[in-house]
């Protein structure tokens, strides 16, 4: 199958043995023979026997748009052009009929015009392969000519626009109701439409006379939409706030100004339109001051009018333009520390927005139909490709790469998408159609924890990415898992791939589980001279979780090897990671846990999280003494007892504060035994040490 659509409309033309399309169809996905496949069951609605259908996944999803799609460009391989036909007449014919049911019929009959060759004016008689499709075929074949197909394909869109509200120019006008914002009268009748729960929701609904007409992803070009009372948007600021969905929240929102056509960051300052400053933190106001332009290479435009500069980054040391013409877009490198350009990209849609990484070593682009493209300037190999919504045409649109290269943020509208590269896995979407508001400009935090969003109102937003927030189901926590031994040994080892992760042994108390795993990743490398070779690098740790959220992740050790061309010949990557993970697992079950150490490691974390810093390690629970450091803190731990009561000493050292000596028990308590003056009483400092010696000797 090509889409879902497709195998619906499939098991629609497979009656059950007593005439009864029906049945309560479940799905799932599961593989069979290697292949990724989902299976639709269910009992018949009218006789009860189960019946089944396995479809094969297709390698790669076509994007949701608002009309009916059953496949991409090839035709279909489940149904016959006859069938399709037939399909199309039933559903043109339906009395009283609907949109849906027309768009359903145009559906089909583009999917007859697939069987048709180029240059060729009749359906080839390979393509009816079942009886029914034979015997529509039959009955009149010259409905299957070229020009008879596009005539009725021309018919029925034309039949769509006159129930589509959508392709008409309408002038809304504002009702002042933060839930039924706009108004409008056609024709004598009254529309009004809802703003509904998005993104779990289409964004907006069409509604006359009580009843739901269309749902719309996104505010119609033809249609013009009203500016909202200043007093609602104050409102609708302060009461409601932006839409948001996924691992993000709001921080902190600035006053309104003039519209935010750029953003920068210089120190704690976020630097508004070019003179406009904002406390990071709060952003609130401070005193107006220019951001001083760097000094870098001349840029020619060659291009004339016709070349557009998308991003000039002269701290990156990058600009990017675009040149347009009849074989589409010509994206161009400009490298203002050399002075030299390039070609990046040639044949592309129109370009909306580039960005440059803070490491002026990738950039990303993003077309009129949300293809996302990321160029590795270190080796100009093969883009990344990654898919965001499709921006609305005419609206302004950002996107930008965090340090890392592994998030990205694409902007349009008033829509937000955050979302990582490998995998294009949704990390939050934030909807501003709330407080009628559209995002102008659109950056990542230097250290990629969130994110600053410019309004056309003038408004500035911070918001944080929670990027511990995984869910609970057990895909979704080995997907965390492969993020972070991804953003480990990712630059280290490898950028392109994610990993292969294997849950090998599982622990669950008090709430927190704790899943023990091996991870593998394997790339080939074609050499331009000499002999290609590989690598398999191979690496085991622990991820604990509660609930939702991923409390803690770590990779304790990492192997990796270099395999010959020829050796890769018969090299076995799963025969390697069951090897691994074999004598992982060996490893594990041989060292002994310290007894109450579980009850100690969840005192700890308890208490200092305050300090920011990380959860107990998982490995420390198997040594009865050692060393970590996270968060800025270098602390050593040794477990004992007091009157029979498992106990740890820790000692902490961070160079912003004074040193500490703690007692953690296993019944909860956290005692500060002591900590230094730093020098203030050079007696209390001597007895603090000689008790840190003394315990750590």
């Amino acid at each position: 199958m090509r889409t879902s659509a497709e195998a619906h409309m499939y098991m629609d033309q497979q009656p059950c043995t007593c005439g009864d399309i029906e049945f309560d169809r479940q799905s799932a996905v599961m593989t069979d023979g290697g292949v990724l496949c989902s299976r639709y069951f269910g009992k018949c609605r009218t006789c009860g026997t189960m019946r089944e259908f396995v479809f094969e996944l297709p390698p790669k999803q076509l994007p949701i748009t608002n009309q009916v799609e059953f496949g991409g460009r090839d035709p279909s391989r489940l149904l016959d052009a006859g069938q399709w036909l037939a399909i199309a007449e039933y559903y043109a014919k339906l009395e009283p009929g609907t949109p849906d049911d027309l768009d359903i019929a145009r559906a089909a009959i583009e999917e007859v015009i697939k069987f048709l060759p180029d240059g060729v004016e009749s359906v080839p008689d390979s393509a009816f392969w079942t009886e029914r499709g034979r015997a529509v075929r039959d009955r009149e074949p010259a409905r299957f000519r070229a020009a008879r197909l596009a005539a009725i394909l021309d018919a029925y869109r034309k039949g769509l626009a006159k129930y589509d509200l959508t392709e008409i120019p309408v002038v809304w006008k504002h009702t002042g109701d933060a839930e039924f914002p706009y108004t409008a009268e056609v024709s004598g009748r009254t529309y009004t439409i809802r703003i509904n729960d998005f993104p779990a929701e289409p964004l907006y609904t069409l509604i006359s006379e009580g009843a739901d007409l269309q749902d719309l992803e996104d505010w119609p070009p033809e249609w013009v939409k009203p500016t909202p009372p200043k007093e609602l948007l104050d409102a609708l600021t302060q009461k409601i706030g932006p839409r948001h969905d996924g691992a993000v929240r709001l921080a902190a929102t600035s006053e309104p100004g003039e519209p935010v056509e750029s953003l920068a960051l210089q120190g704690n300052e976020v630097v508004a339109g070019g003179a406009r400053r904002l406390d990071l933190e709060t952003l609130r106001e401070r005193p107006s001051k220019p951001l001083a332009p760097l000094a870098h290479s001349r840029i020619v435009l060659e291009g004339g009018d016709q070349e557009r500069m998308l991003v000039l980054a002269p701290e990156r040391g990058v600009a990017i333009s675009a040149i347009a013409s009849e074989r589409g877009d010509e994206i161009r490198l400009h490298d203002l520390r050399a002075g030299a350009r390039r070609a990046l990209a040639i044949g592309q849609c129109t370009t909306l927005a580039a960005g440059v990484s803070p490491t002026g070593k990738v950039v990303i682009l993003l077309d009129e139909q949300g293809r996302v493209l990321c160029y590795d300037l270190t080796n100009l190999a093969y883009p990344a490709s990654a898919r965001a919504r499709k921006p609305a045409r005419g609206k302004r649109a950002s996107v930008d790469l965090a340090r890392s290269s592994r998030l990205w943020l694409a902007a349009a509208g008033a829509l937000i998408e955050v979302r990582m590269m490998n995998d294009e896995k949704a990390v939050a979407t934030v909807d501003l159609s709330p407080l009628g508001d559209e995002v102008a400009s659109a950056i990542f935090l230097p250290d990629a924890s969130g994110f600053l969003a410019g309004t056309a109102r003038g408004v500035v937003m911070r918001f944080e990415l929670l990027l511990d927030r995984v869910g609970s189901s057990r895909d979704a926590r080995i997907a965390a898992i492969a993020d972070a031994v991804d953003a480990d040994i990712a630059g280290r080892r490898w950028s392109r791939y994610a990993p292969r992760v294997e849950v090998y042994d599982e622990r669950t108390e008090s709430g927190r589980t704790t899943l023990y795993f091996v991870a593998d990743h394997y790339e080939y490398h074609h050499a331009q001279s000499g002999s290609d070779w590989a690598e398999h690098y191979l690496c085991s740790g622990h991820a604990t979780f509660e609930g939702e959220r991923r409390v803690e992740a770590r990779v304790a050790s990492t192997r990796g090897k270099r395999i010959t061309e020829r050796e890769a010949e018969g090299y076995d990557t799963s025969a390697a990671l069951a090897e691994f993970r074999a004598a992982t697992a060996r490893e594990r079950s041989s060292s002994t846990v310290v007894p109450g150490a579980d009850a100690i490691k969840r005192a700890f974390d308890g208490y200092f999280v305050s300090y920011r810093m990380m959860a107990f390690p998982e490995e420390a629970l198997h040594h009865a003494a050692g060393e970590f450091s996270d968060g800025g803190w270098d602390v050593r731990y040794r477990f004992g007892e007091e009157q029979g009561v498992v106990c740890l000493d820790v000692f902490a050292e961070n160079r912003r504060t004074n040193d500490r000596l703690y007692r953690v028990y296993a019944d909860g308590r956290v005692d500060i035994v002591g900590s230094s003056t730093e020098g203030v009483l050079e007696d209390e400092d001597r007895a603090f040490y000689e008790e840190v010696q003394r315990r750590f000797s």
